[in-house]
């Protein structure tokens, strides 16, 4: 891929996941979207992981957020476990 092409992923059901960039990558998330109640949307290093939103209180349990976060491969995506059947989305374009 390269500078300019869309990034986008939907992660399982009830289950965690990362969109972690490959090194030199760089990608500005435009919206994160979740399903259903409960689950986090966060930037972690893979030591710290501040909540950037969650699906229980913010959005009542379903909804998108557009957001404007750059992520790296030091500096990613995490989305907490959400719940049987639910599941969580990002979109963004590759921007290095």
């Amino acid at each position: 891929m390269t500078a300019g092409d869309i990034v986008n992923g939907i992660g399982p059901d009830n289950a965690n996941f990362l969109f972690q960039p490959a090194a030199t990558v760089q990608v500005l998330i435009k919206s994160a979207f979740m399903n259903g109640v409960g689950g986090y949307l966060k930037i972690t290093d893979g030591v710290k992981d501040p909540s950037l939103w969650n699906g229980t209180t913010i959005y009542q349990g379903s909804g998108m957020s557009s957001i404007d976060v750059f992520i790296d491969n030091t500096n990613y995506l995490k989305f907490d476990a959400l719940g049987a059947g639910k599941f969580a989305a990002y979109t963004g374009i590759q921007i290095k």
